[in-house]
Order: C-alpha cells, then sequence, then structure tokens
C-alpha cells in the first residue's frame, strides 16, 4: 500500500485524529434545563402553551475545548424511576446526583437504563417538542442551548421529575491529561472546523514542531547549534527509533512534502507575504503531521502496517 492509497481510505483523517489522541468522542446523559425564556414566550400559568427555552450546560473540568456537540434521545425520570434503578442495578444512588447516576448505569448497566423512565410524549401535559446546540463558547466554558416544549405552570418547574438528553461530544482534553503537542493539534482541528485554515495549518505546524522536540534530550545529542533545525531533528528522532530510514515507507513517502510545509509556515510567522492556506494544502498537512506522530509512537514503518493498526484501534 502507498501514501496515495492510505489517505484515500474512508474517514481516515479523523480515525487518525482520534488516535493521535488530540480529543476524544464520548457519548453521556445530561439534565436540561427547560425554564422557559420569557423574553420569548408569555407566561401563561395553568393553561397549556408552546414555551421557548434557552439554557446553558457548563463544560466538565475534563473537557479543555469542544470541537462539536450533538443532542441524541431525551428522557424523562421520575424520582421513582431513580428508587427502582437503585434496586434492579444494585448500585447505590444519592439524591442530587443523578447525572452521575445515570451515566454509571449507561456504562456499567444500560439494560435497567433503557428498561426505566418515559417517553418525552408519554404525559398528557408536558410534550418535549426540540432541543439543538445554539453556541460552543469555550472561553466561558458553556454550551448554549435552545428548544421548545408544550406545557403548563406545573411542567415548567417539576418538583419529581426531570428531561434527561444523550449527547455526544468530541473535546480536546484537559491539558494536564495529555501532552502538549496533542492540545495544540486540537486546537488546530478545531480552527479548521471554524474555517480558519491559516490558524489551523500555523497551529498544526506548532504541534509537529512540539512533538519532534518532545523527543529531546536524545535527538539533540551530538547536535551543533547549527545543526539543531526541525529536519535534522526529524532524522535523528526516527533514526534512534528504527536505524535503517532507507526501508522505512513512511518516512520516505513523507519527508518530501516537508519543505513545502516549512515553508508555507515561515512565510506566516514572518509575514512576508499574503498567504492564503487552500483546503488540500492543510489536508495534506494533517496527513503529514498524523502519520509522522502515530508512525514514530507505534513503531510502524509502512502504510499497510499502520492500516492494520486503524483498524484494530478506531
Amino acid at each position: 500500500m502507498k501514501y496515495i492509497d492510505f489517505i484515500q481510505i474512508k474517514d481516515i483523517k479523523e480515525k487518525l485524529l482520534k488516535l493521535s489522541g488530540s480529543f476524544r468522542k464520548e457519548t453521556f446523559l445530561i439534565k436540561i434545563n427547560h425554564t422557559p425564556d420569557y423574553d420569548m414566550s408569555n407566561y401563561a400559568g395553568d393553561y397549556g402553551k408552546e414555551y421557548i427555552f434557552k439554557n446553558q450546560w457548563k463544560l466538565t473540568s475534563q473537557i479543555e475545548a469542544v470541537i462539536d456537540f450533538t443532542f441524541d434521545n431525551q428522557k424523562i425520570f421520575h424520582n421513582d424511576d431513580f428508587v427502582q434503578m437503585e434496586m434492579e442495578s444494585g448500585s447505590k444512588f444519592t439524591p442530587g446526583r443523578e447525572e452521575e447516576f445515570l451515566n454509571y448505569l449507561y456504562m456499567h448497566h444500560q439494560d435497567v437504563l433503557y428498561q426505566n423512565g418515559h417517553d418525552t410524549n408519554d404525559m398528557d401535559e408536558f410534550k418535549f417538542n426540540s432541543i439543538r446546540v445554539a453556541s460552543i463558547a469555550n472561553k466561558s466554558r458553556s454550551l448554549k442551548y435552545e428548544g421548545t416544549f408544550f406545557g403548563d405552570s406545573m411542567s415548567i418547574d417539576p418538583l419529581d421529575w426531570s428531561v434527561y438528553s444523550w449527547v455526544t461530544i468530541r473535546y480536546v482534553p484537559n491539558l494536564s491529561s495529555i501532552f502538549f503537542y496533542e492540545s495544540l493539534l486540537g486546537e488546530s482541528y478545531s480552527l479548521y472546523l471554524e474555517n480558519k485554515l491559516n490558524l489551523s495549518f500555523f497551529m498544526l505546524f506548532s504541534s509537529f514542531e512540539c512533538f519532534v522536540n518532545s523527543l529531546s534530550p536524545a535527538v539533540q545529542i551530538g547536535l551543533s547549534e547549527e545543526e539543531n533545525r526541525l529536519r535534522v531533528k526529524i532524522c535523528k528522532a526516527f533514526e534512534l527509533r528504527f536505524q535503517n530510514l532507507t526501508t522505512h515507507e513512511i518516512f520516505q513517502s513523507l519527508m518530501p512534502k516537508f519543505t513545502a510545509i516549512k515553508d508555507k509556515r515561515n512565510d506566516i510567522a514572518h509575514g512576508k507575504q499574503p498567504i492564503s492556506i487552500t483546503q488540500d494544502f492543510l489536508g495534506m498537512s494533517y496527513f503529514f503531521t498524523l502519520i509522522f506522530i502515530i508512525s514514530h509512537r507505534e513503531q510502524v514503518s509502512t502504510f499497510s502496517d499502520l492500516k492494520k493498526y486503524v483498524n484494530l484501534n478506531s
């Protein structure tokens, strides 16, 4: 298998990104705050009507930045449901820690979780219509969502039940739990999704440079100051890992692309001329970076072996 064949594998870039450690994808449950936005929906008391809600979910401590977020299915859980699920699962439930308990069941007792609770349209006095992400604000560590429901005064702030939603999130983990180059790679991809291609490319190159430098001090042993350049560091790092680079298919295929990538980075950094990074060039740069990192880390030298590693781990 050659480079051109490898990069045409379905969803290969996303699989490599996940395997790089730069972001994680998880599904779990969160409690939905459906308190109406009374600027958008007038209060109707005991009369049932459709309300609009706009609220937010605060990012948890293990999340550095959200890449994307989707709401999946919703379900209503009553207080009695938690008592029943505690009995069926044999797992202790502590009132006030409903989300934690539901996510424990999702991980360990899905049958109990799915067999209990109620569909959001089961009640006559309450119908949950829709929910969607309104915005992701990583700086303020919040995710805003909005939606609609039909209900009366009793269903606006119920005492004995709540709406919960399964959500799927891709995120850059907390910096303390990953390597710095992984966080830079995650930030680069986040910028890519925002179509900020120049910034994404610059952050991507910084990630690769950080990865190579992280292999120090072993890579720098015996290098003079003049030699202590990124190209030389790359070669030294792979020589220490693989010894014979002449038969290293991945190294020989990717290294010719390094000059073009480095020159683009220098043009942006030094402001020599207006630069516009294209989708194709950024895509090639992602493959260069991801394949190099995983090849070195997993000690893989051929594209066929890299494909096997991806298939086994994704």
